[in-house]
């Protein structure tokens, strides 16, 4: 849902933007490649009940991690962390593969500018922990995609527009040559 923050009494310019960080895992399969998607709970007051990829607000430890105050190296460790917090992937952050740049319009009541990273997710069952995360998928991107356009599968607009840019390419290794050969887009 979203919500006006002036309702609220806030600027809109006033609400604060907290930095985060998102990853999406990609696998190779015999139908092209398989992106994991997690069901969000449905009572949560942030995308309830959509498909998201693994990620979420950055931690004060996630800066100790990286041993900077940069909050670009600090969301690549926060990647890290939600993705084994969620999904209990094991990745590291000299894995991942810089995608996107997202940082939430004016006008909502909680702003986050989001990082957003590519990972060949070649280790590790997923599990999810059933309370903020309440199951989780793997899809071909198309299965995604085309889910999603007929109302089957809920996915958050960066989630769906990430899917777009990767849908081209026949296998995880294709795509993220081709990311890393792009810069980032900023949204």
């Amino acid at each position: 849902m979203v919500t006006d923050s002036r309702a609220e009494g806030v600027a809109p310019e006033d609400v604060p933007i907290k930095p985060a960080a998102t990853v999406i895992p990609l696998r190779n399969s015999g139908a092209g490649i398989e992106v994991l998607v997690l069901r969000r709970d449905t009572n949560l007051a942030y995308h309830g009940g959509t498909r998201v990829f693994p990620g979420g607000r950055d931690d004060p430890a996630d800066f100790t991690v990286a041993g900077s105050d940069d909050v670009a190296s600090d969301a690549r460790h926060a990647a890290v962390r939600e993705a084994k917090e969620e999904a209990d992937l094991d990745i590291s952050a000299h894995e991942l593969v810089s995608l996107s740049h997202w940082t939430t319009p004016l006008g909502r009541n909680r702003r986050f500018s989001t990082w957003f990273y590519a990972v060949h997710a070649q280790r590790g069952d997923v599990t999810v922990d059933d309370g903020e995360i309440r199951e989780f998928e793997w899809h071909t991107i198309g299965a995604a995609l085309e889910g999603c356009d007929a109302g089957e599968i809920n996915l958050a607009g960066p989630t769906y527009v990430s899917l777009l840019g990767l849908f081209p390419h026949s296998s995880v290794e294709a795509a993220l040559d081709h990311v890393r050969r792009q810069p980032d887009q900023v949204f």
